[in-house]
């Protein structure tokens, strides 16, 4: 009996991990859309594809209602972006709006046709900060990398000499800033992949292993996943740990055209993604994956977003709009025996091997004492992570080997974790 109601219990949360909400009233323009972006778990504001003018609705109370904003010309955005629910930035083609009363009042802060000719991406990091792409405007020009840290009242282009000509396929698919001072750039014309580390000012290619690049979507300055456009043959998954150093290539379930893939906040290991037609999850950081069975037919995925940990947004074709106040259902913790051990579990650290520092995630289902520790490969403990009650729930801790005191060195080591009956091992690389 107990085994069934645990059973049952992981049933419901699985099949009931999305739920819809309601859309607003909107015309016929809305079978397509373009994209989504939130700032917090109630806070969510779409943009429409469809014929001029393209609106955006906002909502406040987690979809239970919308409020229509009025854009103030035509063409249309092209990208949104914004940090509450009073500030919100926008691009067209070559245009940048801002608006401090949640779309009321659009003021310009950015017009210059001869420095792009399309805007790809904006993203703010916060009120003050943020970063926006543009293609270069002709072959001989390069492509235009703006920065802000005022809120967008000055926004300054900080490359001059590199990405010459370069242009995206798409909105926000081929580029992205993980943090203010990192981003990759896929250049469509010259099928190369360029990284910055210093905000955009200077770019280097560094190498993958495929030809084009639908999609690019990085964790950090380090976790990243790239789709391949290999239409009409079958697209390629490869995730990096080290920056772009390195690449492995991984399966994909995908069978029709890719979308969106978004990581779990504050997990790494956990992401969506959507081909369009189906939503799949991997807790692995895309080494396998598991179908989401979200709707009957097409699913129609535009784009996904999360918040936080628990909180995460789907935008659909057809007036469809999901979202997840359980992070999918796939970290919703289960109070059970502590004696079983099928959902207590360790993931593998990252980036591995590391230097000097590396993160590493686990998992327990109930409240318990935890130990986590460190062991040379002689068996003697060397650091101690973890030691202490712990409530059931998802962690992630760093491990920095950089201490002179400690005296770690190139080699490998291993890693206990130590939860009610459950044991496990891992082994990791420190390279110095």
């Amino acid at each position: 009996m107990k085994i069934l109601f645990l059973t049952l219990l992981l049933y419901l949360n699985i099949t009931a991990q999305w739920y819809s909400v309601k859309n607003p009233s909107l015309p016929s323009m809305w079978s397509s859309v373009n994209s989504i972006d939130v700032c917090d778990s109630s806070t969510a504001i779409i943009h429409l594809k469809g014929d001029l003018p393209r609106p955006f609705y906002i909502t406040t109370d987690k979809g239970e209602t919308w409020k229509l904003i009025s854009s103030p010309e035509s063409p249309d955005a092209n990208i949104v972006t914004l940090t509450n629910e009073n500030n919100i930035w926008f691009c067209t083609d070559v245009k940048i709006f801002n608006s401090t009363d949640s779309g009321i009042n659009w003021s310009l802060q950015y017009l210059d046709s001869s420095k792009t000719s399309f805007f790809d991406y904006i993203k703010m990091f916060d009120m003050d900060n943020g970063v926006a792409v543009g293609d270069a405007p002709n072959s001989k020009t390069p492509a235009l990398i703006l920065k802000t840290n005022n809120g967008g009242k000055n926004w300054v282009a900080v490359n001059d000499s590199f990405l010459i000509g370069a242009y995206s396929r798409d909105q926000f698919y081929p580029i992205d800033f993980p943090d203010f001072n990192t981003g990759y750039f896929f250049d469509t014309w010259t099928s190369k992949l360029f990284k910055t580390i210093n905000g955009g000012r200077n770019w280097a290619s560094i190498k993958y292993p495929t030809k084009n690049i639908y999609m690019l979507k990085f964790y950090d300055n380090n976790i990243g996943i790239i789709i391949t456009d290999n239409w009409p043959s079958t697209d390629r998954l490869f995730r990096t740990t080290d920056g772009g150093i390195n690449w492995k290539e991984l399966s994909i379930q995908s069978k029709s055209s890719h979308h969106d893939l978004e990581f779990l906040s504050g997990y790494p290991s956990r992401l969506w993604f959507t081909d369009f037609d189906k939503l799949f999850f991997s807790s692995d950081t895309g080494t396998t994956w598991t179908e989401s069975k979200l709707v009957n037919g097409s699913l129609g995925g535009r784009n996904i977003k999360f918040t936080d940990s628990n909180n995460g947004w789907l935008l659909c074709d057809n007036g469809k709009i999901f979202r997840t106040n359980n992070n999918g259902g796939v970290a919703t913790n289960i109070q059970q025996n502590k004696d079983e051990n099928i959902h207590y579990s360790i993931s593998q650290n990252y980036p591995n091997p590391f230097n000097p520092t590396t993160k590493i995630e686990y998992q327990i289902p109930a409240p318990g004492f935890v130990e986590l520790k460190v062991y040379n490969v002689l068996g003697r403990e060397v650091a101690t992570l973890v030691n202490e009650e712990k409530p059931a729930g998802f962690y992630q801790i760093e491990f920095n080997a950089s201490s002179r005191s400690a005296g770690f060195s190139s080699g490998i080591y291993f890693y206990e974790l130590r939860a009610g009956s459950f044991r496990s091992v891992k082994k990791m690389i420190l390279i110095k």
